[in-house]
This record gives structure tokens, sequence and C-alpha cells, in this order.
């Protein structure tokens, strides 16, 4: 259940897994505009662009700001809270960085396909 929500948390946790979200709303189509907007541009990587207020997407979209509030956080929800949704994250292609350090030694280790993450120690 959520403890906490907040719009603005939501829209960068929704342009991080973006292609999680485009295959678990692509048959809905009362989120495409939404969704359209924010994966239009690279607000993750691209440092000179700011991520639109929750204001800035409600008047390019022509819709009230709680209802995009509500529509945000319905996806939210979808994704992350509901149980019952029979919705399963897939990453295939994840790559783990560790970096190690021992006394004035350091090293770096990318890794892929890790069938368990291992612990301190490992």
């Amino acid at each position: 259940m959520l403890t906490f929500y907040s719009t603005k948390r939501a829209i960068i946790d929704i342009l991080i897994i973006k292609e999680q979200v485009i295959r678990a709303f692509k048959d809905e189509p009362k989120y495409k505009l939404f969704l359209d907007l924010i994966f239009a541009k690279d607000y993750l990587n691209d440092n000179d662009l700011k991520l639109p207020t929750i204001k800035e997407i409600s008047e390019t979209l022509n819709i009230k700001y709680s209802q995009l509030s509500k529509l945000i956080k319905e996806m939210y929800y979808k994704l992350f809270d509901d149980e019952s949704l029979d919705f399963i994250f897939e990453f295939g292609k994840v790559e783990l960085i560790f970096f190690v350090r021992y006394f004035d030694n350091y090293a770096q280790k990318k890794c892929k396909k890790l069938n368990y993450l291992p612990r301190i120690g490992d």
C-alpha cells in the first residue's frame, strides 16, 4: 500500500521505467496523451531539459490539474501498488557496476545476468 505519494516523484518513476510503462498501458487510450508527452523528450538524460510541472502538463494537454493528478496517481497505483494486477516487471538488460575499495586500492567491475544480488562479503 502506498504510504506517501508525490506527483513529481511519480512522473520521475514513470520516466525511469519507460519500457515497462509502455508495455503496461499500451492498450489504454486514456493514458496515451500523457505518456506521449512525457516520453517525447529525454528528461532524465538531458541536463538542459527541465521536468515539466503538473500545471504545465495540464495546460499542454488541455485538461484540469486535478484530472491530470488523478490520472498520474491511478497509473502509479496500477504499476506499484495493485496486487490484483497481473503485471510483472521485466528488466532484461540490467547491468550492475560494482565499486570495490580495499584499503587504498580501488576497482570497478561490470556484471550482467546475475542470478542473485550479492551481499557484503560475498
